[in-house]
């Protein structure tokens, strides 16, 4: 009668595991980086002036009086007194999946958004067209004195979604915005109040740039450290699988054994 020697096959079967495992995490962190590249980062650290124009700065003018958009004190300052708009171009245009832009913002107490208030970012695509307008709103009754609200829209130029809650003026709040190719909606997420998601969708092409606008209903809001990646699903969902097939061999060498 023949004897299975369980220590022999379960060195090489521990030893393929441990091989595929290690060529697994090494490709999810290979491939990680390039899924997190970031197409546009941007901390605001120019010297107190026009945001166009500034030493190492890739922002562009689209409309508006050239000039008019300031960094002061190591952001970028939304005036609702100024009119220029502009655009810094990515690294690598997106034409799939999903791209997401985060952002610091803050309203300045002194001058919050009046009336219906305005959208003061946005990506854009090679075309010129807005896609993920974020907007800064008036209070609502029963909102705290000073306070704003946010919403967002995909394509349209109005308000399609808006936050239950207000926000406190004065206080920094992180936002991430992300556009679906796949959905063709948008979707706004708040540290610490959740995300909306729009019900009007946009069919795009591509996104190749980041906005940011200035208009009389904005309010004057701060913004500051802002990246745009991509989002990497696909990339996840590679590694699962490699990550299933080096569960199974193992198991199909000892049954052949």
């Amino acid at each position: 009668m023949k004897h299975l020697n369980l220590n022999r096959l379960a060195k090489p079967a521990h030893s393929f595991l441990v091989k595929i495992t290690s060529l697994s995490l090494l490709a999810l962190g290979a491939m990680g980086v390039s899924a997190h590249a970031q197409l546009l980062t941007d901390t605001f650290s120019y010297p107190d002036g026009a945001l166009v124009g500034a030493s190492g700065s890739p922002w562009v003018n689209n409309t508006g009086t050239a000039g008019s958009l300031l960094v002061s004190g190591g952001a970028v300052f939304i005036n609702d007194n100024a009119t220029e708009d502009a655009q810094a171009p990515l690294s690598s245009t997106v034409v799939s999946g999903s791209i997401s832009g985060t952002f610091d913002i803050r309203v300045d107490p002194t001058d919050i958004p009046s009336s219906a208030g305005g959208f003061f970012a946005h990506f854009r695509t090679s075309s010129n067209g807005f896609v993920g307008r974020v907007f800064s709103l008036a209070p609502q009754a029963g909102d705290p004195a000073g306070n704003f609200r946010l919403g967002l829209a995909t394509g349209t130029s109005g308000v399609n979604v808006s936050f239950s809650e207000s926000f406190t003026s004065g206080t920094t709040y992180s936002l991430t915005l992300t556009y679906d190719f796949d959905t063709e909606a948008s979707s706004l997420f708040v540290a610490g109040f959740g995300t909306i998601t729009t019900t009007d969708t946009l069919s795009v092409a591509n996104i190749n740039s980041f906005g940011l606008r200035q208009t009389t209903t904005t309010g004057d809001i701060f913004i500051d450290n802002l990246v745009v990646i991509p989002e990497p699903s696909a990339i996840l969902s590679l590694i699962g699988g490699i990550g299933m097939i080096a569960l199974m061999r193992p198991r199909r060498r000892m049954a052949r054994s």
